[in-house]
């Protein structure tokens, strides 16, 4: 299907111009708003070769902050839904920070990542989306140039639990740090609305979990939400209240025990 350089990236709805602002400070480009979903995006990005350059990197003061709240909410969710071995996949790994903090407590995480060699996670990396029991979106869905494409992509592999953490959009503002000028890598935005039409399209419970929007199948939300609510239910909040603490401690009590698993497995030495 072919569509319109006006439609919306995402739900294909009609968009308007809201403002231009210069990126890479080199590229002016401009911004356009959903009259569907609601959202933002910015033009077709044409500049993400130049975008995905090494040296913006440095501009990610927050990857450790984030990959660390980040692994310890899945690792929370990971126990309260007893996923046990299941393979939890970080789309769009970065660094490899977060594959490696989840590796080291013993989560089989992998990492996929279009842009380069997560390298704390060297070996582990996959091009396979399949097979997945958790699939985690953090700082990445705006990212997508095409986000209709890969939202069918991800959920083509049927993950029973979905993670997004992204700033969610209201209205337009030029001046927004999120729009994120400096790289050039965020170019779409999505707005409450646009979320909720996400869960309703794969056939998902959505739920905002400690600024995470979490997708989850119905029987899964079943066991790990209220009905009536929507909250979690009581038994999993002592999961999830110390998640930076239980982190941590699985850190302490295994030390280097999954790091050295996975250095004999590279190797090939695995007895």
């Amino acid at each position: 299907m072919i569509h319109s350089k006006d439609q919306c990236r995402l739900c294909f709805g009609a968009t308007k111009k809201v403002f231009a602002r210069e990126i890479l400070k080199k590229h002016v480009i401009d911004y356009f708003m959903c009259s569907n979903c609601g959202s933002m995006q910015t033009e077709k990005p044409y500049w993400l070769k130049e975008a995905y350059e090494p040296v913006n990197e440095m501009y990610d003061t927050g990857q450790v902050v984030r990959s660390l709240m980040n692994a310890a909410f899945l690792l929370a969710i990971h126990r309260a839904l007893d996923l046990r071995d299941g393979k939890v996949l970080d789309y769009g790994g970065g660094s490899g920070l977060t594959v490696r903090l989840l590796r080291d407590v013993g989560i089989n995480a992998w990492a996929y990542e279009r842009h380069g060699v997560p390298r704390l996670a060297a070996g582990f990396q996959t091009k396979d989306l399949s097979s997945c029991k958790m699939i985690n979106l953090c700082e990445v869905v705006e990212h997508f140039d095409e986000p209709a494409r890969y939202m069918d992509a991800i959920f083509a592999a049927d993950p029973e639990v979905t993670v997004i953490q992204t700033v969610v959009f209201d209205q337009p503002n030029e001046n927004w740090y999120y729009l994120a000028v400096e790289h050039g890598q965020h170019v779409f935005f999505y707005s409450a609305k646009a979320l909720d039409l996400i869960a309703k399209k794969y056939e998902r419970v959505g739920v905002v979990l400690f600024d995470f929007v979490v997708l989850l199948k119905k029987h899964v939300a079943d066991g790990l939400l209220e009905h009536s609510t929507g909250e979690l239910k009581p038994e999993h909040l002592p999961i999830f209240q110390p998640r930076f603490f239980e982190l941590f401690k699985r850190i302490a009590d295994h030390q280097y025990h999954f790091a050295i698993e996975d250095n004999r497995r590279l190797s090939g030495n695995q007895p």
